[in-house]
């Protein structure tokens, strides 16, 4: 299908084609955090990691990824990240060419149709779905929320794992899926409630195209999962400041990875990973700064210390959900924190945690932009294939 044609102006549109200019000044400034702020963070975090990884005996690689990304994030302001950074699109577009390229040269015909770019507009602000696997002849959906922040777009390493753990495994099945990444705006432009909306939005647009509750999965990873977490509870008890969402059955699942819940860094991961992780405890204050503004979530609206009662009932909603984090990462204890509230007040309902001892932040994500399947994915890839396709099919490529 074609590439969007946004019904919003063509400012509005012109961020998803090309990241934001800036003026030379900024430029200036950016070059000056680089060079001064995150080559010595990375420098600083790369050293600390290294003694770290070996004391506790982890692999080395992915942890000096992660001390890049990580000065990046702290030092860099979001309109230096986008900047310097494609945007959603033009990663979706990247994958998406260079992936029908190489299966058109290889006679994979079977591949063709779940790589062809289909971009769907969505009528919050200038918000779209970026659609993986051929929507027409789907039987199963995932609606995905990418992580980075709420300040970085889509990174490759999303894309690719999203195909290698929800599309490929099931071209030829019987329940073939499609995934749907939501593009929503990036903070400063916009904060919350409106990237929620912009969640509402995709996922009643699916249910408007006739898609059925039960054939659809949410998730996302870190950011992503704090969307997510967000949609769970909105679901079940509406927020003033986004529509309701009527469903006439629970979705199929719902999947964390590594998920930001609270601004409270008052927990012993925040102390035993902070160094050696991707993510410290002062990007928990300037993620809640840039998502939530000068004023936090009231402490009864918090996704881990809000309102016991919050989660009641998530099986009206959900009907399975898989949380994954990284015993090496600062948020492992956020993650265990949310399953044992959903567990308390959900006896009946099917909700795995998984916490991977040699990770830290967000390890599929690295898998993803390495182009390996590795034990994060393959722990993804065993829940969705036995929630998609069931247990038959978890020894299939």
């Amino acid at each position: 299908m074609a590439d969007c044609t946004c019904q919003t102006s063509s400012a509005k549109c012109a961020r998803h084609d090309a990241p934001p200019t800036l003026p030379l000044s900024q430029k200036l400034s950016f070059l000056g955090y680089v060079f001064f702020l995150v080559i010595p963070r990375t420098i600083l975090n790369a050293t600390t990691a290294t003694i770290t990884v070996f004391r506790r005996g982890l692999p080395l690689r992915k942890y000096l990824t992660s001390a890049f990304l990580g000065a990046s994030l702290l030092h860099l302001k979001p309109g230096h990240i986008q900047y310097a950074s494609p945007t959603s699109r033009q990663v979706y577009r990247a994958f998406m060419t260079s992936m029908l390229s190489k299966a058109q040269r290889r006679g994979q015909t079977d591949l063709v149709a779940s790589l062809q770019t289909d971009t769907q507009p969505l009528p919050v602000g200038d918000a779209s779905l970026l659609w993986m696997g051929s929507r027409k002849t789907a039987r199963k959906f995932v609606l995905f929320f990418h992580g980075g922040g709420y300040v970085a777009p889509l990174m490759p390493g999303h894309v690719e794992w999203c195909w290698r753990v929800f599309v490929a495994p099931h071209i030829g099945t019987p329940n073939e899926v499609a995934v749907a990444m939501l593009d929503y705006t990036l903070c400063p432009a916009a904060q919350y409630p409106t990237v929620l909306k912009q969640a509402v939005a995709a996922l009643e647009s699916l249910l408007a195209s006739g898609v059925r509750p039960d054939q659809i999965v949410v998730g996302g990873d870190s950011a992503g999962g704090n969307l997510t977490a967000h949609l769970l509870r909105h679901l079940l008890r509406p927020e003033p400041h986004a529509p309701p969402v009527h469903l006439a059955q629970p979705l199929l699942g719902a999947f964390l990875v590594s998920p930001w819940l609270t601004s409270d860094i008052a927990q012993v991961a925040m102390v035993e990973n902070n160094g050696v992780d991707m993510i410290c405890p002062r990007h928990i204050g300037l993620t809640t700064y840039h998502f939530y503004g000068a004023q936090p979530l009231p402490k009864d609206e918090d996704l881990v210390h809000g309102t016991e009662s919050a989660y009641d009932n998530l099986a009206s909603v959900v009907g399975d959900v898989y949380v994954t984090a990284g015993q090496q990462e600062v948020l492992r204890d956020q993650a265990v924190m949310w399953v044992d509230k959903v567990r308390r007040r959900n006896a009946g309902l099917k909700i795995e945690l998984a916490v991977a001892r040699d990770e830290g932040h967000d390890f599929i994500l690295l898998e993803g932009d390495q182009q390996q399947t590795g034990p994060a994915m393959e722990r993804m890839k065993a829940w969705s294939l036995d929630l998609i396709q069931g247990e038959g099919q978890k020894g299939k490529p």
